[in-house]
């Protein structure tokens, strides 16, 4: 977003989803000591994990182009990152509802070309029609835009 290296409150149970405030918004920092002060004020434990990046930017720019090619290890995250935001806001009913996501999000999924499935063959390159390039970056644009609307910047 905007080029910002953020680090927000993510969690892990049943399902996943990200820790938002009393406003229904998403408080992010701008480096990994902000969170962790936060987290201390909080009571919050913290598991020690290597951040991952999602870098938005650039999948947001992907959905507003001409391109047909996703980069599918990009739009997957994206993706993840959008429903788990998705399901703190709406609840585990809807995370449960939502395991099985359907045939698109299926091959984003097998495009980023998971080990397990696929040790010593060849990579599966997706073939993609024009519905689906368009829906995935429907998806994608519409996933991004509630991100940025509960997105709170921490600036310290």
């Amino acid at each position: 977003m905007q080029q910002l290296d953020l680090y927000a409150l993510w969690y892990t149970n049943d399902y996943q989803g990200f820790w938002l405030d009393s406003s229904g918004r998403l408080p992010a920092y701008q480096r990994v000591s902000e969170l962790e002060a936060f987290c201390h004020a909080q009571a919050i434990d913290l598991f020690e994990e290597e951040p991952i990046l999602h870098d938005l930017d650039r999948v947001l720019r992907w959905s507003e182009s001409e391109s047909e090619d996703p980069d599918c290890k990009e739009v997957l995250k994206a993706w993840n990152l959008c429903n788990d935001l998705r399901c703190t806001i709406l609840g585990e009913e809807i995370y449960s509802s939502g395991l099985n996501a359907g045939p698109l999000y299926e091959k984003v999924y097998f495009g980023t070309n998971p080990k397990v499935f696929n040790p010593n063959g060849p990579p599966y390159l997706p073939s993609w029609t024009r519905s689906e390039i368009d829906e995935l970056k429907r998806i994608i644009r519409n996933g991004i835009a509630v991100f940025v609307d509960r997105l709170l910047i921490i600036r310290k």
